[in-house]
């Protein structure tokens, strides 16, 4: 479960981690926005397919929903079955329920998938 806290003008992502068998009931993980900014993502195998670029918001139920990636020309040919863009970057959104839920997603070296090069055209939509 993904929540947003807007503290003034910092907002925070608020990841809970509950591990299955555990004498702690209750263990949250902070995270800041700019934390997660040009952080490299990689999908299972340990491929890199592009870059954090921005969040999106469900302003409605104040949910972080997808993350705008920008993508590796490797990603936008071998994922997408696209030529890359000579004009710039080829940037699409990933749905949050592509990740790892609590902690394990963000690593030191990026935020890990937990799908499949595979099938990870299934959470991709392009940018708007």
């Amino acid at each position: 479960m993904v929540e947003v806290c807007c503290v003034t003008t910092i907002t925070y992502f608020f990841i809970e981690h509950r591990p299955k068998k555990s004498l702690f009931i209750n263990r949250r993980t902070t995270m800041k926005f700019q934390e997660l900014m040009e952080k490299d993502v990689f999908v299972e195998g340990g491929m890199k397919i592009g870059k954090i670029k921005d969040v999106l918001i469900d302003v409605e139920e104040w949910k972080v929903t997808h993350l705008e990636i920008e993508l590796t020309k490797w990603a936008v040919e071998n994922i997408l079955g696209a030529k890359p863009s000579l004009t710039g970057a080829v940037r699409n959104t990933l749905a949050i329920s592509a990740l790892e839920k609590g902690a394990a997603c963000c690593t030191s070296s990026g935020v890990d998938i937990k799908v499949s090069k595979a099938q990870l055209h299934i959470y991709l939509r392009p940018a708007q």
